[in-house]
């Protein structure tokens, strides 16, 4: 439990700099562009979002799958057959999102303007897919301070290329897709020369085909957790002005500081799980984390509730202040998120990743259904209702399947009494007005109350006897 303790301190400097991109870049695109054109940016980059991960077929899932099972030899085929793969799908995808570029503007916006950032955001495709695939040999090679340099220089020359193109050279909107290609372009270079050994002039089709057995299952459960967190904004077209949006997706975006936590756990807990599991009586080892991690985020999000008006006035502008109400609903259902990586590992462990996909085919239909039912009427309420309702259907069907599957008996009982009080006070603090001092005492209270089991819980006690042993 020390080595997961270790990589989730580096894993969460590297991912707390590189998911601060988002929050970084807030204020720049809140005091420079209209919430129209937020929106714009919002959309299209959620849409290559997708676009991308499709490309990607779940390859570096498969690929940390068997990672640990191969020589090193037999490694060097698994990585390069990766890489070459995935690179060959990705300029596929994004040749042909090029070439329809004025299409998928006009299918969006009603106008073909924004045909060029489309094809700037095409032309990232494969490189944001390459940048995945050399984080995942970074991990399991526990070469930490090589993948927190990775990182912190992608998130660098994002930012860095960003402000030039937007602020400097006037390119609006394009610029801000410019700063994105360049920012994953520099690194992916500068990294390569470290991969040699790693890199083989052998292709392995059997690998290929080994590896899609285990990840495309996997495909269609990232395809519904892109349509639980984005679809709602293509869906809003249709209902609610741009504006809205904008407002919407700067609110999103604030709240996206939780993913800092869900990114560097999920970076740190797989290699952790299946080493883990080799152990004998792993299960109480599971049953720990998940208590611990659970009033963690959930204090957290709280507090991101408590004080979403200060937060939103600190990173946008008095036009955007109006999201300061959804960001509790949206920390929340991103909480939940959070503990799906952690109870539902049964598919993962067996093999079985279909159960992912039916996991995620049920939430998305959730999603969708309550999407159309409740924005009509509801607007941006209808979809902060349909994302956290269907975040927890998710939940609970992927970990009733995971039970079956690979049984560590997580405390269902404790999650209910804290999923109850985490929501009647995401909600009140929320849509009611506290005042300072009562939001002082809130989240003091929080702090100490969650503060204390976590410290007294027997997985912190084991961290601090190591750490005094000696043995961290």
């Amino acid at each position: 439990m020390s080595s997961l303790g270790k990589s989730f301190l580096i894993y969460g400097i590297a991912s707390g700099i590189s998911k601060s991109l988002t929050i970084l870049l807030v204020p720049i695109y809140t005091n420079l562009f209209s919430s129209n054109e937020f929106a714009v940016i919002d959309l299209i980059t959620s849409l290559f979002f997708l676009i991308s991960v499709i490309s990607l077929l779940q390859l570096e899932s498969a690929l940390s799958r068997y990672y640990y099972e191969v020589d090193a030899k037999t490694l060097k085929i698994y990585v390069t057959s990766t890489l070459v793969f995935v690179t060959l799908v990705s300029i596929i995808l994004a040749t042909i999102c090029i070439a329809l570029s004025g299409i998928i503007s006009n299918l969006l916006f009603d106008t073909s303007i924004y045909s060029k950032p489309i094809q700037i955001a095409a032309l990232s495709i494969p490189f944001f897919n390459l940048f995945s695939v050399f984080t995942v040999v970074l991990r399991f090679e526990k070469k930490l301070v090589l993948y927190l340099i990775f990182v912190v220089s992608q998130v660098f020359f994002t930012v860095f290329f960003t402000i030039l193109f937007v602020k400097f050279f006037n390119q609006g909107i394009e610029g801000v897709f410019y700063g994105q290609l360049i920012g994953y372009i520099i690194p992916i270079i500068l990294i390569f020369t470290q991969f040699k050994e790693f890199i083989s002039f052998k292709l392995s089709k059997s690998t290929i085909k080994k590896f899609l057995n285990y990840s495309l299952p996997l495909v269609p459960s990232v395809i519904g957790n892109w349509v639980n967190t984005y679809l709602s904004r293509f869906i809003m077209l249709a209902y609610i002005p741009l504006s809205q949006i904008g407002i919407y997706s700067a609110s999103v975006k604030i709240s996206s500081a939780l993913n800092i936590l869900q990114f560097a756990f999920s970076m740190a807990w797989i290699p952790f799980l299946f080493e883990t599991i080799k152990q004998e009586n792993f299960q109480p080892i599971l049953r720990r984390i998940f208590i611990v991690s659970m009033l963690g985020i959930f204090a957290i999000t709280i507090l991101f509730s408590v004080w979403s008006d200060t937060i939103m006035n600190l990173f946008t502008t008095a036009e955007y202040l109006k999201g300061s109400s959804y960001v509790g609903i949206i920390c929340f259902s991103l909480a939940l998120n959070f503990l799906f990586q952690i109870v539902c590992i049964g598919p993962s462990v067996s093999t079985k990743t279909i159960y992912n996909s039916i996991t995620f085919f049920i939430s998305v239909i959730t999603n969708i259904g309550l999407l159309y039912l409740l924005i009509p009427n509801f607007g941006i309420i209808g979809v902060l209702i349909a994302y956290f309702t269907s975040s927890l259907v998710m939940l609970l069907s992927g970990w009733y399947f995971s039970e079956k599957l690979f049984p560590v008996e997580f405390s269902l009982s404790t999650f209910v009494i804290c999923l109850l009080i985490t929501f009647a006070i995401v909600i009140l603090t929320s849509y009611y007005t506290v005042s300072l001092i009562g939001k002082i005492i809130i989240t003091l209270t929080i702090i100490l109350v969650a503060g204390k089991f976590i410290l007294k819980s027997q997985l912190a006690k084991e961290i601090i006897l190591k750490f005094k042993s000696g043995k961290a």
